[in-house]
């Protein structure tokens, strides 16, 4: 059986990590209720509303500042339609500073990250029963909180309802494959692609 992915290949040219361009917020705090952290999860949901229009498109980075997220796609139109769209919402234009546009071929390139959603199960969806119970959860929690790794926490439109999800760094070289990022513009477990960290 082939894998849904393979059709997709076959059927158009996915993104490449050829271009990149920085959106900055205002500088705040390391935890999740401070300006920066919740201004960062606003933005991802903006964005994620684009790129499940253009999907698989569009690849996030998180550069070490919080304050700042990269995004990435195969050509500089491909940025372009982004700002088109980000540019009328009145909140991106108040609170978010959009940088020109770069090419990675002329960057100097220090290495490359593949940033993954790391699921943790709820407790609905745990079927373990008993001591056992809980016990995935808990692990994967706590191997979250032993890496740092970062979180981000999203409106679903579809549900009401808010939820978190954790990011894996992962560092490695570039494969050369074209990326599949999901509707979030992140990595995923069965198909991780790697993106350059500038210098």
């Amino acid at each position: 059986m082939h894998h849904p992915w393979r059709r997709l290949f076959r059927e158009r040219q996915l993104m490449k990590p050829n271009w990149y361009f920085e959106l900055d917020m205002p500088e705040g705090g390391r935890d999740e209720f401070s300006p920066a952290p919740a201004m960062r999860n606003r933005l991802l949901g903006i964005l994620h509303a684009f790129f499940s229009q253009n999907p698989h498109n569009y690849a996030v980075a998180l550069p070490k500042e919080r304050n700042r997220l990269r995004v990435f796609a195969s050509s500089r139109d491909d940025l372009d339609k982004l700002v088109a769209y980000l540019t009328p919402n009145r909140w991106i234009r108040d609170y978010v500073r959009l940088s020109y546009p770069v090419s990675v071929e002329t960057l100097s390139v220090k290495k490359w990250q593949s940033y993954c959603r790391y699921r943790i199960p709820t407790d609905k969806s745990d079927r373990k029963t008993g001591e056992e119970k809980g016990l995935l959860r808990q692990r994967r929690m706590k191997e979250a909180r032993d890496k740092g790794m970062e979180f981000f926490i999203v409106h679903s439109k579809s549900t009401g309802q808010s939820y978190s999800f954790f990011i894996n760094r992962i560092d490695g070289l570039p494969s050369g494959e074209e990326c599949l990022p999901n509707s979030y513009g992140f990595s995923t477990t069965d198909k991780p692609f790697y993106l350059p960290e500038p210098s």
